[in-house]
């Protein structure tokens, strides 16, 4: 990030950045190697925790260079994140941040749609508020032990379910197939409950079903923007990098 300040000064062009996660993340970030006393250690991105990692360098780094930007472009809203919001255009938080500029919800670009994909027809027939749609993103693999124990669990609550499964992050080619993942066994008892599909959908058009009540998700924070938007209540299960500190930003949004 640092390295577009020096090109963009020769060239006297004022510079902004897109900040991709939460006003939480970013009041962080901007503090960094400094630690707000309102964010506990445990919330933190692992790699974080460690001092002497190239990632926390870097981080750190980025953090500093914060002051020669112009603004800072996020991703988020007034309603559901009130507080950070406020802090960061306070000018109280960290000297010489700029100003941020809350442009979300990003919604995406309507193109034509293809409604005749499996998920969508299958959340149709559904009875509204019935579904819990279960994803937990494109950069998040399980192993297929939790992803198992994760079917068993969906199946036994009794609630209808639609389930994205991926044991592999999204630019990792992925051989098996449902039924090597999952099981012969938990395939047949998802039968009756659920739909479980491997390949991409458009989580964006699922959201906006009728149909869905609920969401099991890793808190991405474009996960949780889009269930904020949609009215979706979030269940979360935070994997990695900044999800820690975006599920705090669902659980204080209620």
């Amino acid at each position: 990030m640092s390295s577009v300040i020096s090109v963009t000064a020769k060239l006297c062009l004022p510079n902004y950045i897109l900040f991709t996660s939460s006003a939480r993340m970013l009041s962080l970030f901007s503090c960094f190697p400094s630690i707000p006393s309102s964010i506990p250690k445990e919330s933190l991105p692992p790699m974080l925790l460690d001092s002497n990692s190239s990632f926390t360098k870097n981080f750190s780094d980025d953090s500093g260079s914060l002051k020669h930007f112009n603004g800072v472009l996020i991703n988020s809203f007034e309603e559901l994140e009130k507080e950070p919001l406020e802090m960061l255009a306070s000018g109280n938080l960290t000297k010489g941040l700029p100003l941020v500029f809350p442009l979300g919800p990003f919604l995406p670009l309507e193109l034509e749609r293809i409604s005749l994909l499996a998920p969508l027809k299958w959340l149709e027939n559904q009875e509204e508020s019935s579904v819990v749609y279960v994803s937990f993103g494109s950069r998040t693999s399980m192993s297929k032990e939790q992803i198992r124990e994760l079917g068993y669990g969906l199946v036994l609550s009794r609630c209808k379910f639609l389930w994205v499964v991926k044991s592999k992050v999204v630019d990792k080619e992925e051989e098996e197939g449902l039924d090597e993942i999952l099981g012969h066994q938990l395939m047949k008892n998802i039968e009756n409950n659920g739909l479980v599909v491997k390949e991409w959908v458009d989580q964006w058009q699922i959201l906006s079903q009728k149909a869905v009540g609920g969401f099991i998700s890793h808190c991405g924070w474009n996960s949780v923007v889009e269930a904020a938007w949609h009215g979706i209540p979030v269940l979360g299960w935070p994997q990695q990098g900044d999800q820690m500190i975006n599920a705090e930003v669902i659980e204080a949004g209620g």
